[in-house]
């Protein structure tokens, strides 16, 4: 039988000095057959058109300039619905590029092998700009398998997986069938993973997939307070699979995981609220935020001892701070 095609979506915006390496990467992968669609969100810097133009007459890619910018999530829905003809896709953003030339290969082999698998996830490089450190972590390792459902959220919740963009190929069918992509905000690949990993096997291939940069451009990295709680939506979305008729998960499973997992994602939310920001009302707009979508989880960060040390010694910290300064 014919091999599915593989689409290899690249969405970008003013990122001239990465996209090269993005488009070289994607290229470099040895899987065929493979599409590379490159969807440009009306970047204001012409350098970008000079960068695609180098492309143009390269068969496997596909090159989109939108007329108005769409913003981040429109513009990988766009991509996604509307120009990627794969029945299989991997989201690589403009500023990042894919490390192992044969993960895609790996990806499909483990497919054809287990046609109930609707994602595949790699593992992940980051790597700082400003010094070109790459750091490692500690997720997706171990050999090559396939986990249920039930199995991948478990192996979520203790930190032995996680599903990037850039090393997460996933059927595109299903994932069009279950709204992907649907808010605007950061979180929207977070909210379209957790539930796609509620609709049938995930498969771990446990090469360095791609590589992450950590730069002072990323979205991910200049959340305000409002972002973070917007993006609180994300990890409640698999209260959707609960009557959904593509869940393959037990709800007495999924209901008590969906409230450990959101107090697993809040902690450093919290962490950085009350370490990094002078005002204590971002924090209790964050909690407040929390105890709507879970009343247990919210008092428990509320009322835990380290927090409430940190919030009454806040002030006292600020005006030390204040005086030391004004004394110096």
């Amino acid at each position: 039988m014919p091999r599915p095609l593989v689409s290899i979506m690249i969405p970008t915006y003013n990122q001239v000095e990465y996209l090269g390496e993005a488009i070289e990467s994607a290229l470099d992968q040895t899987y065929t057959p493979l599409e590379i669609v490159i969807s440009d969100d009306a970047s204001p810097n012409p350098d970008v058109i000079t960068i695609l133009d180098r492309y143009k007459n390269d068969p496997r890619i596909s090159v989109y300039i939108n007329r108005e910018n769409l913003g981040r999530a429109k513009n990988y829905r766009t991509t996604l619905y509307e120009r990627a003809s794969g029945s299989w896709v991997i989201n690589l953003d403009g500023d990042d590029f894919f490390y192992d030339s044969g993960f895609i290969e790996r990806a499909m082999a483990l497919v054809a092998g287990n046609p109930d698998v609707v994602m595949v996830t790699g593992r992940r490089l980051q790597r700082v700009e400003e010094n070109q450190e790459f750091i490692e972590n500690d997720r997706n390792q171990g050999p090559e398998r396939v986990m249920s459902s039930e199995q991948a959220y478990q192996a979520l919740l203790d930190e032995k997986y996680y599903y990037w963009h850039a090393t997460t190929l996933y059927q595109r069918k299903i994932a069009t069938g279950l709204d992907f992509y649907r808010y605007g905000m950061t979180a929207t690949d977070d909210d379209s993973f957790l539930r796609l990993m509620g609709c049938g096997s995930v498969g771990v291939v446990p090469v360095w997939a791609a590589v992450w940069r950590k730069h002072a451009s990323n979205a991910s990295c200049n959340q305000s307070v409002r972002e973070m709680i917007d993006n609180l939506r994300a990890l409640e979305a698999p209260k959707d699979l609960l009557d959904h008729p593509l869940s393959k998960v037990c709800p007495e499973f999924l209901t008590p995981w969906i409230r450990k997992h959101l107090a697993n994602r809040v902690k450093p939310k919290v962490r950085e609220l009350l370490k990094d920001r002078r005002s204590l009302s971002d924090y209790f707009l964050f909690v407040w935020a929390v105890m709507k979508i879970s009343p247990s989880v919210g008092g428990m960060i509320l009322f835990r001892p380290k927090n409430v040390l940190r919030v009454f010694r806040a002030p006292f910290v600020e005006l030390y701070c204040r005086m030391e300064k004004k004394c110096s």
